[in-house]
């Protein structure tokens, strides 16, 4: 018997139905992926390889991060985590 089974299934209660880890886990890293969404992936990357260049702060790549997201929210975009 896999470990897995022996395991209680956490479950997320979002809005009306609930989803366990592991669908919510793939639900992220669909979004993440998703061109659409507003601080997918590439966003992110773009941001890590300007800290990395030393063109900005990893401070300054968070606050910018959470600008998108903050935007993202007010313009009812979707973003990687907050859905």
């Amino acid at each position: 018997m896999p470990v897995q089974d022996l395991l209680p299934r956490a479950v997320f209660f979002c809005g009306e139905f609930a989803m366990t880890i592991e669908e919510r886990r793939r639900a992220t890293t669909k979004r993440l992926n998703d061109p659409n969404t507003a601080d997918n992936m590439e966003v992110r990357k773009t941001l890590m390889k300007r800290v990395h260049a030393g063109e900005m702060t990893l401070e300054a790549a968070q606050t910018e991060l959470k600008r998108i997201k903050a935007r993202a929210k007010r313009d009812g975009q979707q973003t990687a985590y907050g859905g």
